[in-house]
């Protein structure tokens, strides 16, 4: 670490062309980004003059349909969650006697 910084305190050319190679990469990563920005950008607009154009009574049924979709899905997650949440209890419950029981057949009685 002591070399390089050593190399570009008595090269200030290297220093000048290693500002140029980060700006140069940092400028296509942004360039990448403001590309995708755009890109979403434009998808947006579309879909807001698409819903223009359609109608806005035609929005408000969309996202009252979403709702009750997205409330059945919660409550059908709830549903299946509670009946593993079951399940797993009684699996417990079996394992846990089924394991006493083979402990009592196994354990020999010792005699004093």
């Amino acid at each position: 670490m002591e070399g390089i910084t050593h190399y570009l305190s008595a090269h200030p050319m290297a220093i000048i062309l290693l500002i140029i190679v980060c700006i140069v990469i940092l400028y296509f990563i942004f360039k990448q980004i403001i590309k995708m920005a755009i890109l979403f950008a434009l998808i947006l607009m579309a879909m807001a003059g698409y819903f223009y154009f359609k109608g806005t009574k035609s929005i408000r049924e969309a996202i009252d349909k979403t709702k009750t979709q997205t409330q059945q899905v919660v409550d059908t997650g709830k549903d299946v969650y509670q009946k593993g949440k079951d399940i797993y209890d009684k699996g417990k419950k079996i394992t846990g006697s089924s394991e006493k029981e083979v402990d009592k057949k196994e354990r020999p009685k010792v005699k004093d």
